[in-house]
């Protein structure tokens, strides 16, 4: 046996690599199927790489480097790509030794690991009463953040992304039939008065999907549901909403379509009634998206993300986004829980290898851009160190540094038999059999493996014997940082370095001789001998295709202990575990709703550090990306599904820390964590920690209002507005007085006088405004919108309609009409339902009777209904419990709270 080559400064992988392209190419099984895992890694000059110096390098020093084969990448604006003193570069395989000896290297990783994936498996009410909905009212909602993604990529068109700030638009009652008719009632576009042909409404169904292999779908009826679905204008009548760039619109067309909106539902009866109006989406939330090497930017070229390449495998990151940033508040009830946030997605759509590097590159664009919160929503779990002590660990450490929160999801690992712990006593034999079946079941095809991978990794100072027993077979010693052997029909090469944090890690790959043969099926064994010290090893492994999924795994696998993932392992991760938010998985133990999902990783690293920061539900409702795959189901790009695992959890810590940056602007990085951790739940929680951070619940379970406010929200019911308009002589009041609240908690009210969308008022504990009447426009008819809210963000709201008159009477033969002229000067005035001025001086018999006239007049002109002599005329429009028309207030709208994500 060869002692293992331990060194802390060049990778091992680089020298493997090396060997496999020269002897196999890119085409080798190592690099993934049809080996797209080399695309773009490395080819037969080189690879890249990720370099750490102990300092910044001089020009000398670069221009030393690059004439020895080292090429340092530099960014769009000419800049080294660079994180702190962490390097991007592609280094010729000639390169190598020379930088060995560099006096100031750390460490130069290998850009290139197979086994990275997005953490999923396969809730707004658990982060502290119903904080998706109750933020918003309250005013936080993310806005003057910026959350960074990295991700799959994302269906820029789905309408969840997309402001409603376009404005408000009246809606035509084609029918004149009181209520709203799809296909025949049209959008004002052009705000004059007449329903043109190119303004019919159509529902846009919100539908949503509850499990996908049931096919399962619901709100797919074309009948508005206010909360869950858009309206959209129709404009060349062919009934579908048609989007994009290739459908005839441009980066300047709101919300990159045919006119897209949101009903204003003043009252909350989940119908659009006659003087409520429409909000158009406008603005995309989404700053930026680089789909692999493609930047594309709101206001320049966004809008041809909807064609992009990374579509079809936008799944993962459409969910997670929506997670964040997603829907309308105030509007619909499926919303993210920082929906006024902007947001950057960092396209990573490659299943095998070109980690390190790509990754490195998004945290530097995030760190010029300004990012707030960084979610990473990848990880290897299987190649790649368990302590921390990785370059790109190292980069996160850096823009933790710089301010920036590193949220990372643990990964699903925990039963998915691809972790073993064994604990080997000195002189004896350690053995970690795994199982090799005959392929990798998706659906109805069966992929056969052809690569398998993973480390065994251990802490002491021994330097133990390796050997791999194929099935049926005799054991084949192997060497570490040697040549690649044959076992079975298979080919082996091992590797060994010792971390930088003293941890050892011997990484594996198996994979065909021949690449049409796949690796010999049944029972292998990893032979460990020469132990002599007790010492604990570790193991991970897996294969090409079945990433969490049951696939090759080890036969007496070990859970609920060191499962986490990198880049969860980082010092600066918020790393996040799932519990069950919605729904129990009960065909699983130890996944009802509460309790910690069976799959969540757990603590602690390998050098004993918990890790484990915070749990969060995992199972929203949440954008459902329209890949190729989903639009050959029929289905829609409006369209939800249920989204659980870590990947589901993470995105709620993620917006919870953009929403205390946007309440504490002044607070550092490490506050924002603490307050996170400090205001977590911590009841019944299973297993019952014995302190905190737990190596399962970490600090406990994310509970943001607590984080916001420093105390838990109580039960809440919304208060009831109400909203009259008294038109004086001189002003206009409007008086919410008769507002009131069930719980008697103080309220504040807020006022759009002529419901132009634009608040004229910002909250205020007065009730009562006035305007002058020269505000506004006589013989046109207002309405005037009130909103109320408590002080836990509950909202409600009332609409009254008025109109002004001009109280200076037309000539008029006074003779004409003798049965007014008699009336008596104290004659009972008409009644109307309104609550109407009376002036504070008294007329004479002539004046009174030409108002009366001239009143009369008006009243047969306009065709309404009698006014008061103030010449006023108020009405409500809020809809009762039983349909019925409400005059002077409208009615307490259904609380928010209880809705999903």
């Amino acid at each position: 046996m060869s002692p293992p080559v331990s060194s802390q400064q060049i990778d091992p992988t680089f020298a493997f690599l090396q060997k496999v392209i020269a002897v196999q190419g890119a085409k080798s099984p190592v690099f993934g199927p049809s080996g797209q895992g080399a695309r773009g890694a490395l080819d037969i000059h080189g690879t890249a790489a990720l370099l750490r110096f102990d300092q910044e390098l001089d020009e000398a020093q670069l221009a030393a480097l690059e004439k020895q084969g080292v090429r340092f990448e530099r960014r769009h604006d000419g800049q080294l790509a660079r994180i702190g003193t962490i390097y991007r570069a592609w280094i010729r395989w000639s390169a190598l030794e020379a930088l060995s000896d560099h006096p100031n290297l750390i460490r130069a990783e290998a850009g290139w690991a197979p086994g990275v994936l997005l953490p999923l498996e396969v809730t707004g009410e658990k982060l502290g009463a119903h904080a998706a909905h109750i933020l918003p009212g309250l005013g936080v909602d993310g806005k003057t953040t910026l959350i960074g993604n990295i991700d799959s990529g994302i269906d820029v068109l789905h309408p969840a992304f997309f402001h409603a700030d376009g404005g408000l638009f009246d809606w035509i009652d084609v029918n004149a039939n009181g209520r709203f008719d799809a296909g025949i009632d049209a959008v004002d576009l052009n705000k004059n008065g007449v329903a043109d042909r190119n303004e019919v409404l159509r529902v846009l169904d919100g539908s949503w999907v509850q499990d996908f292999r049931a096919g399962q779908v619901q709100n797919r009826d074309g009948v508005l549901q206010t909360r869950l679905d858009w309206l959209y204008a129709d404009m060349n009548r062919d009934s579908e909403r048609n989007v994009g760039r290739t459908a005839g619109f441009d980066e300047q067309s709101p919300a990159y379509g045919e006119p897209l909106f949101v009903v204003d539902d003043v009252n909350a009866n989940g119908r659009l009634d006659p003087g409520e109006k429409l909000v158009l989406l406008k603005t995309s939330k989404i700053k930026k998206y680089i789909d692999n090497a493609t930047v594309y930017e709101r206001g320049i070229n966004l809008i041809d993300a909807g064609q992009a390449e990374g579509l079809a495998n936008a799944h993962h990151g459409t969910g997670v986004s929506g997670i964040l940033v997603g829907g309308q508040p105030g509007y619909h009830d499926r919303i993210g829980l920082a929906p006024g946030a902007d947001l950057i997605v960092y396209g990573f759509s490659f299943t095998e290898g070109w980690e390190t590097t790509i990754m490195a590159s998004f945290i530097e664009d995030a760190l010029h851009e300004q990012v707030d919160v960084l979610l990473h929503e990848w990880t290897n779990c299987f190649t790649r160190s368990l302590d921390g002590s990785t370059n790109m660990e190292a980069a996160m450490d850096h823009a933790r540094a710089q301010g920036m929160i590193q949220i990372n999801p643990l990964g699903n690992l925990n039963r998915s038999q691809k972790h073993i712990r064994r604990e080997v006593v000195a002189g004896a034999q350690g053995l970690l059999s795994f199982e090799v079946g005959n392929g990798f079941a998706f659906g109805p095809d069966v992929f056969p493996y052809t690569l398998i991978y993973g480390t065994v990794q251990w802490r002491g100072p021994i330097s133990p014997a390796f050997a791999l027993r194929p099935p049926g077979g005799e054991p084949v010693h192997v060497y570490l940082n040697a040549d690649t052997v044959a076992v079975g029909n298979a080919l082996t090469h091992w590797t060994h370095e010792a971390t930088l944090r003293d941890t050892n890690i011997a990484t594996f790959y198996l994979w065909s001789a021949d690449q049409q043969v796949p690796v010999q099926a049944g029972e292998w064994a990893v032979i460990i001998d020469d132990v002599f010290e007790d010492e604990s090893f570790f193991g991970r492994i897996s294969d090409s295709y079945s990433g969490w999924s049951l696939g090759v795994g080890w036969k007496q696998s070990t859970t609920d202990a060191m499962t986490l993932c990198f880049p969860a392992t980082a010092d600066s991760a918020v790393a996040v575990g799932a519990y069950g938010g919605r729904h129990d998985l009960v065909t699983q133990d130890g996944s009802r709703v509460g309790q910690l999902r069976n799959f969540s990783g757990r603590g602690p690293r390998l050098d004993g550090r918990a890790n484990v920061a915070l749990t969060a539900p995992d199972d929203p409702f949440t954008a459902l990306a329209a890949t190729p795959q989903i639009v050959a189901t029929g289905w829609g790009r409006s369209w939800y599904a249920t989204f659980g695992g870590t990947s589901g959890a993470g995105p709620h810590v993620a917006a919870a820390a953009a929403l205390v940056r946007e309440r504490y602007p002044q607070w550092t990085a490490a506050q924002i964590e603490q307050r996170l951790f400090e205001s977590a739940d911590r009841d019944a929680l299973v297993p019952e920690p014995a302190s905190y951070p737990d190596n399962h619940w970490g600090w406990g379970k994310l509970n943001v209002y607590r984080a916001l406010y420093g105390a838990p929200a109580r039960a809440n019911r919304a208060p009831t507005a109400v909203l009259s308009v008294d038109v004086g002589e001189q002003a206009v009041v409007f008086d919410a007085g008769a507002s009131s609240d069930p719980d008697g908690d103080r309220i504040e009210f807020r006022f759009d006088f002529d419901y132009d969308g634009v608040w004229d008022e910002g909250w205020t504990s007065a009730p009562r405004a006035s305007v002058a009447r020269e505000f506004f426009e006589l013989d046109r008819p207002y309405f005037a919108r009130l909103e109320v809210r408590d002080g836990f963000g509950a909202r409600a709201g009332a609409l009254v309609e008025f109109t002004l008159f001009d109280p200076t009477p037309d000539p008029v033969d006074v003779g004409a009409d003798e049965d007014v002229a008699s009336a008596p000067n104290n004659a009972a005035k008409p009644t109307t339902t309104c609550l109407c001025a009376t002036s504070t001086s008294t007329p004479s018999n002539h004046l009174f009777l030409l108002l009366l006239l001239a009143t009369a007049a008006i009243v047969r002109r306009s065709r309404r209904r009698p006014l008061s002599r103030n010449c006023h005329r108020s009405r409500a429009v809020a809809t009762g419990p039983n349909g019925v028309r409400n005059n002077e207030q409208s009615l307490k709208p259904e609380p928010t709270h209880g809705f999903d994500l």
